[in-house]
């Protein structure tokens, strides 16, 4: 989330199209004030035993949901139900055909589907499940 307020952007820009990305500014006191304050938590622990279990799971379910919106794989399980023209111009999209990307999607959702049938099936399958992944 820090990353993300780091960007910098052109200034002037024409109404209607998108800004123009310039780069990161680095800093490094953002990384160690973070690194600082994890540390410090270990100390805080009768302060966060104050907090419900609710809260803590809600923001950690955010920060995964939010987490995942930026991974490629679930840009690609958008573009399965999105029409062509609202596709958005990703880079790796401009190379490969759509269909050779919605191959990949389905080979990868079957993937991921039969790891779960096998994790959540008998034991004697479960027991196989780290070789499956360790295959994929």
């Amino acid at each position: 989330m820090h990353v993300e307020s780091l960007k910098q952007y052109v200034d002037c820009i024409v109404p209607g199209e998108p800004q123009k990305f310039l780069g990161v500014k680095e800093q490094r006191l953002t990384a160690v004030f973070a690194h600082a304050l994890i540390g410090c938590s270990v100390f805080l622990t009768p302060l966060v035993k104050n907090v419900p279990v609710p809260v803590l799971t809600g923001i950690f379910f955010y920060m995964g949901v939010v987490s995942l919106l930026g991974q490629q794989f679930v840009q690609r399980l958008a573009l399965l139900f999105m029409p062509v023209k609202y596709q958005p111009d990703y880079i790796w999209l401009r190379s490969v055909p759509i269909k050779r990307v919605h191959t990949f999607t389905c080979i990868q959702l079957l993937s991921i589907g039969s790891l779960l049938a096998m994790k959540y099936s008998s034991s004697m399958l479960s027991m196989m499940f780290p070789m499956m992944v360790k295959t994929i």
